[in-house]
Formats: C-alpha cells, structure tokens, sequence
C-alpha cells in the first residue's frame, strides 16, 4: 500500500537475507536506504547480502568505514562477516586481524565465532575449529550457519556420520537449505546411502534446480557411485 515505507522495505530484506534471496535482500536494503533509513541501522543486512552472492570485493568496500553509531553488536558481526570475506579471498593474515577484533568487541558474535570457525579450517587446525563453533552453536543452537559449518569441519575430518547429523540440523533450521541439502547428499553417497542422497537431489530438481550445475554434479556422483555411466556422464556434461 505504501512503497515508500521504510520499514516495510527494511524487514523485506530482513526475510530476504533469511531465505538467501541475496539480490534481493540488498535492492531492498539500498531502497530503505534511500528512502531514510539511517546506514548504522541497514549496514548489516548489507552486507550480509553481499557476502551470500560471494561479492568480497565490494562488501570490503560497502564496510571499509562504519557508522559511528551503528551499535557494538552490529558492528562486530560486520567485522566478523569481512573476516569471513577475506578468508573466501584467502588472505587469511587480514581475516585472522578482523576476527580478532570483532571477538573483542562482542565475544558472543556469531558472524565472529564463525569466521574464526571457517579460519582454523582452512589451517587444518580442527580441534580450534571445533572449539569456535561449539561456542557459536552455545549462542544460538538454532543457527543454521553453525550447524552448516560443523557439518563441513566433520565432513573434512572424515566423520561422515556426523557430518550427515549436521547437516540434518542445517536443513532444518533453514528457511530454503538447498546448499545444505547438496552437502548433505554428497556426504549420503560417501555413506552409500543411495537413496537418500536421491531423495535430497529430487527435492532440488523439483525446486526448480534441475539445471543448476551443482545439482547436476552431485546427481552424477550418486550415479558414478552405483556404476550407471551413462546418466553420470549425463548429468556430468
């Protein structure tokens, strides 16, 4: 009725982040933006947008300079979310710098405790890593993000059942898990546990996916496990 409202356009990118509709979450950030909405108060959902379309570049940028205003937590989880940017860009030196700054400011942040999560991964060092994300899941145990990235760190370290477990709880707790869904079933064929990964696949595909590249190449790997070659090769091409 108003498509001027600020809030309205606030708490669409608000929904918009939660189902990882990025593009979306970051035209209706900027238009509250531009409507009023101060920039401590969008920043975030900003550049939580810019991460989910692995933009790392420009959400260094968008985040190079905060509002002086913008709150304690915010402004750490900001911090924890480029950290997260600059181990996607693997300069790890920088993400270890701006990690341990957003931890100090707010030790409960969960874009922080993550960040250091996915770093001590990345350094194969995954008792540290294990230790960042119990703390993360202790903050929130509904966190989908969490339970993703234990999924990953047990799926790295060859605990394939524990590493299903986790991503049971991701999808679970994701509005729309389609990359937790594809994990998963990658960790399914590991198990050989054919079927499910088949089912997690189909769920995709009936999603809309069915000619998304990564949907296609699990779909192969499920086939390649039980020998039939030629709707791997398929699939693969």
């Amino acid at each position: 009725q108003d498509p001027n409202s600020v809030e309205g356009r606030w708490l669409l990118a608000k929904v918009a982040v939660d189902m990882g509709e990025a593009p979306r979450a970051e035209k209706e950030i900027r238009k509250a933006m531009e409507l009023g909405l101060s920039r401590a108060s969008g920043e975030l959902i900003l550049v939580k947008a810019l991460l989910l379309q692995g933009d790392f570049d420009r959400l260094l940028q968008e985040s190079s300079t905060l509002p002086p205003n913008i709150s304690k937590s915010d402004q750490a989880a900001i911090l924890g979310l480029r950290g997260q940017a600059y181990i996607g860009k693997g300069q790890l030196d920088l993400a270890q710098q701006t990690l341990d700054q957003a931890v100090q400011i707010e030790p409960a942040s969960l874009p922080a405790l993550l960040g250091m999560t996915m770093l001590s991964g990345s350094k194969r060092q995954y008792d540290v890593a294990r230790q960042w994300v119990e703390k993360a899941l202790k903050v929130d145990p509904a966190s989908p993000d969490a339970w993703s990235v234990l999924g990953d760190l047990e799926n790295a370290q060859g605990h394939l059942t524990e590493a299903e477990k986790a991503f049971d709880q991701a999808v679970k707790h994701r509005a729309i898990p389609y990359f937790e869904q594809l994990k998963r079933a990658q960790v399914r064929i590991q198990l050989k546990k054919y079927q499910e990964a088949a089912a997690d696949i189909k769920t995709l595909r009936d999603a809309g996916l069915k000619n998304h590249p990564y949907v296609n190449y699990v779909a192969g790997l499920n086939d390649f496990a039980q020998k039939r070659y030629q709707k791997a090769l398929a699939a693969f091409e």
